[in-house]
């Protein structure tokens, strides 16, 4: 298997202003991954405390919570997972780039950018999907 290339060149050189936007991009993603969490953590304790309704079922097939907007445990799980795949690169990224600006480490400088890259890959699949998912809707409407 070939080996990635860097992103960034050799001589690509950072000064002090570079290097105060860098971290202050990577001490927002840093936050934006917290809040993001602290958001899951908060969903979940919802999903737990939330009542304990009997699930009632309609003559069509749907239950009420599912007409109602109401949430399920598979689809409030499966959301957290993605989103915890998706943040764990931007952590990544967070913690790398800082360290690798720090210690002037041209590799990890690039990993990090790797991840912050992979972190918009992602986030772009899903909302082209889901684009897709409400045109299709939209369409089915019509």
């Amino acid at each position: 298997m070939e080996s990635q290339s860097d992103l960034f060149s050799s001589e690509i050189k950072i000064d002090g202003t570079a290097k105060a936007h860098i971290s202050s991009l990577a001490s927002w993603a840093l936050v934006i991954v917290v809040v993001t969490v602290f958001g899951y953590v908060l969903n979940v304790l919802e999903l737990v405390m939330g009542s304990n309704e009997p699930v009632i079922t309609q003559t069509e097939g749907f239950s009420s919570s599912f007409l109602s907007g109401g949430k399920s445990l598979s689809g409030t799980v499966i959301t957290i997972m993605i989103g915890l795949v998706i943040n764990y690169f931007l952590y990544r990224f967070a913690s790398t780039a800082v360290s690798s600006i720090n210690g002037l480490s041209q590799e990890n400088f690039s990993n990090s950018f790797r991840n912050l890259k992979i972190y918009f890959a992602i986030t772009t699949i899903i909302m082209i999907l889901f684009l897709l998912i409400l045109l299709i809707g939209i369409l089915a409407l019509l």
